[in-house]
């Protein structure tokens, strides 16, 4: 899903063309010949930010984790300062606050952009290809919904907790009968 957003981005803000963008690496796509004009997403790395945000009904649990994703945009070309150009306004674009709420209204938000590194390679034909890199760091929420039945009310008796029994099985110690409800968390700390 963010590359999709990432996708719609660049060819909303930089009037790039669909079939210009690439998902992945160099060597998991096939790219286009004679080192046309292109642009390739590559997601680097992924984080969690904080826990887990969870909520209930009567049937479901949600489960939401907020998720940072730190994604490369290669321009890739043979026309050096159009690469830059575009790199260049991507960066400048992603510091801006139409682009924050932009991503704001796509629930995500754009945190922030690298600056535009020129990482030039030689291709499979010994060709110099033009490559500037704009990385983007970007955070949205994943959505995990599960069964999970949970009682509607809880109802405690403790008509009888603090009253000695008549049961001659069970000891005769004070600390065995207590009165109010007992948190057994507190209560027996260390097993």
């Amino acid at each position: 899903m963010v590359l999709e957003l990432i996708n719609d981005y660049l060819m909303h803000f930089l009037n790039l063309e669909q079939n210009t963008i690439f998902q992945g690496y160099q060597n998991c796509v096939a790219l286009p010949e004679n080192n046309e004009n292109f642009c390739i997403l590559s997601i680097s790395d992924i984080n969690r930010h904080g826990s887990n945000v969870e909520s209930f009904d009567s049937n479901n649990a949600t489960i939401k984790k907020l998720v940072g994703y730190t994604i490369d945009v290669d321009f890739i070309g043979d026309n050096e300062i159009k690469e830059r150009e575009l790199a260049s306004k991507l960066e400048t674009l992603s510091w801006s606050e139409v682009i924050r709420q932009w991503f704001k209204d796509n629930e995500a938000s754009m945190l922030y952009a690298s600056k535009v590194q020129d990482v030039p390679y030689v291709d499979e034909d010994s060709h110099y290809v033009h490559r500037y890199r704009v990385t983007l760091e970007i955070s949205m929420w994943e959505e995990i919904q599960v069964d999970a039945q949970t009682a509607k009310e809880v109802s405690i008796d403790i008509s009888q907790h603090g009253e000695k029994s008549n049961d001659p099985n069970k000891p005769d110690n004070p600390n065995y009968y207590k009165d109010g409800i007992e948190n057994i968390d507190a209560e027996h700390k260390g097993g």
